[in-house]
Order: C-alpha cells, then sequence, then structure tokens
C-alpha cells in the first residue's frame, strides 16, 4: 500500500513532521500493515539529518540539505541509519 499526503505541506516545520508521523503511526497499528516494512522518507531524512548532526532548523537549511548533491550516497553508505 503507498499513502500520498495531497497539498502543500511544510515539511521542515516540527508540527507538521509530527502529524506525519502520528499519521504514519497509526496506519502501522493497523492490523493491515506490518510495520517492519514502511518506509517514510521524511522518516528516514531527519535520522539521517540527526545522525549527522544538522541543523534543519528553519526551512531554508532543511531545502538546502535536501538539495546536496551526494545526498542519497551518503545515506546508503551511513550506517547508523541502517538501526534507525
Amino acid at each position: 500500500m503507498q499513502v500520498v499526503v495531497q497539498g502543500n505541506l511544510s515539511y521542515s516545520n516540527a508540527t507538521t513532521q509530527t502529524q506525519v508521523e502520528d499519521l504514519l503511526t497509526r496506519l502501522e497499528r493497523s492490523r493491515f500493515i506490518d510495520p517492519t516494512y514502511t518506509e517514510s522518507w521524511l522518516r528516514d531524512f531527519l535520522a539521517y539529518g540527526k545522525a549527522l548532526e544538522m541543523d534543519l532548523s528553519t526551512e531554508r537549511k532543511f531545502v538546502d540539505a535536501l538539495k546536496v548533491g551526494d545526498l542519497i550516497d551518503l545515506y546508503i553508505t551511513t550506517p547508523v541509519l541502517k538501526t534507525v
């Protein structure tokens, strides 16, 4: 199953992040979804930022971090993210 959140959201906003995480948590508690198999780009990105001690406190910093050229390669090769 794929869930798409439609509309303009400010993913850099802590309230939005909490709301998205709460939605995912409620879905994962469903008897139809095994949380072992869920993925969230936002959840992974925030874990990535935390692991690398990135400052994602403003929209500009959040967006700039998303634009980092080697973000995907760095994410894939960062072992700490495999256990988060």
